[in-house]
């Protein structure tokens, strides 16, 4: 955990534990970043960004992690992070309800 005081940085816990949460943090900024540029240039989304969409919307995760990964070429993990983040945008912009999953 950390706290500022001013120009002090009060620092305590695993500093390893520590640096892996800013990773984290720093990783989904950069992954909500991306996507968000993605859903800005909707005309010109990919077509398995749009296969993506009705998967999602048809409450099948495991077919839009798939076809996200093959479209993309990304990693089983960070096609099932980046998945989840399609989803969790289109629940807050209102394009699907949240109790389908």
């Amino acid at each position: 955990m950390k706290i500022k005081i001013g120009k002090l940085m009060i620092i305590w816990g695993d500093p390893v534990d520590l640096l892996q949460e800013e990773f984290k943090a720093r990783a989904r900024v950069i992954e909500a970043k991306r996507l968000l540029q993605m859903w800005r240039e909707e005309e010109n989304k990919p077509d398995y960004l749009k296969e993506v969409d009705q998967y999602i919307r048809q409450g099948n995760m495991l077919q839009a992690v798939k076809r996200y990964k093959d479209g993309s070429g990304e990693g089983l993990r960070d096609s099932k992070i980046a998945v989840e983040n399609i989803r969790d945008k289109m629940v807050i912009d209102g394009k699907i309800s949240g109790d389908i999953f």
